[in-house]
């Protein structure tokens, strides 16, 4: 950035800063903390290359910037150092904005800790964290009763959400939760003995949930009240049978959880060998319903024939499945010829409630099933074989 920026005193929007990398001169160049003078500044800042901050030491007083709405902080390490956990805990700390801040966006973070006030945002609406290593937990966000999205991504070391804490309320306000990419990630809360007994913690108000590669997580608090999506790809069979288990405390709801739950994908799960039946009973308001790429399912369950709201049913690289409802002629064609439109790998099965495949057809699909299912099995049969051969 040009040097002298912090004259600008009058300056009220200035949606990138970009700090300086350590081979350009710093003789023509701007300092991070020339956005101090700048206490007009409204709308959204990204500061850009936090990580390039060397002998400078990073103190921007954004407390005094009340019209900021959208705060971006993206450090762009090339890689982590110990010098750079230190030297980016200071500088986040030292980067504390006005408690007014609507969005917060943080990228690249390579601290073991977040600044202490973090959880003093109590009108955030939005906030993303992603591309983070060194922390195993983050901090309590349930102070911020404003909060209605969040996104965890990419978060190498993360454990948990959080330590244990008192807690009286839990998240009032979050209509979209989306947990991506964290390999490490077990559960919600750690005890702070050390156990990892989940309490029963629900997300009154959740709408949608979406979780991608967190193989690891096998808890997560109740959302009986999702309404909109749940999406559960390369996650565990734990997980999946979890959140269709009702809980002690779900029971005593006027309404069974996921009753309004509209939209359900499960993907990508390659051990899961059922779907939990009661909880599936409860979907009441499903509509539609994507199965894809879970080899070891077996079968669906008869609970789906009493799910007369479900529209759409998508079957992909199941082979068992495909067997089992490619056709009239399957075991599980049953429990699914109420729903108006069916695909089986990509071939429309059932649309506006007709069925469009002639015997012949039929009898082809379900052919193909069975080679597909027989050559599954030879994948597992042969490793165990060749000590044999």
């Amino acid at each position: 950035m040009p040097r002298g920026l912090g004259q600008l005193t009058s300056l009220q929007t200035l949606s990138l800063f970009v700090v300086a990398k350590g081979h350009i001169s710093s003789k023509d160049v701007g300092k991070i903390n020339e956005l101090n003078k700048l206490k007009n500044l409204r709308g959204r800042l990204a500061i850009r290359n936090l990580g390039c901050v060397d002998n400078e030491i990073v103190n921007v007083n954004l407390k005094e910037k009340p019209l900021l709405q959208s705060l971006e902080l993206r450090w762009d390490h090339q890689s982590w150092n110990d010098s750079n956990v230190d030297r980016d805990e200071m500088s986040f700390q030292n980067l504390q904005p006005h408690p007014n801040l609507k969005e917060l966006y943080v990228d690249g973070y390579g601290g073991r800790s977040f600044p202490s006030w973090f959880s003093s945002l109590s009108n955030l609406v939005n906030l993303c964290i992603s591309d983070g290593n060194g922390c195993q937990h983050l901090p309590s966000m349930v102070q911020i009763p404003s909060l209605q999205y969040l996104v965890i991504s990419r978060l190498d070391d993360l454990e948990y959400m959080e330590i244990e804490g008192q807690q009286t309320s839990f998240f009032p306000s979050l209509k979209s939760l989306t947990l991506y990419d964290c390999p490490k990630l077990k559960g919600w809360q750690k005890k702070r003995d050390d156990s990892t007994a989940l309490e029963l913690l629900q997300f009154s108000c959740l709408s949608n949930f979406y979780c991608n590669n967190c193989p690891n997580l096998t808890s997560i608090p109740q959302f009986p009240s999702l309404d909109q999506s749940l999406h559960l790809q390369k996650a565990s069979p734990q997980l999946v049978h979890q959140i269709f288990t009702p809980s002690i405390s779900s029971s005593s709801s006027i309404l069974p959880p996921l009753s309004k739950l509209k939209d359900l994908t499960i993907r990508d799960i390659e051990e899961l060998e059922s779907l939990p039946p009661d909880g599936l009973r409860n979907l009441s308001c499903l509509q539609t319903l994507t199965i894809d790429t879970c080899p070891a399912l077996k079968c669906l369950p008869q609970e789906l024939h009493s799910l007369t709201s479900l529209r759409k049913l998508d079957i992909q690289d199941c082979p068992q499945l495909k067997e089992r409802c490619g056709n009239k002629k399957g075991a599980d064609w049953e429990f699914i010829s109420h729903i108006q439109k069916i695909k089986v790998d990509r071939q429309t099965i059932q649309k506006e409630g007709r069925y469009l495949l002639d015997d012949e057809a039929s009898d082809m699909l379900l052919a193909s099933g069975i080679r597909i299912l027989n050559n599954f099995n030879w994948i597992f049969i042969l490793p165990s074989m060749a000590h044999q051969v």
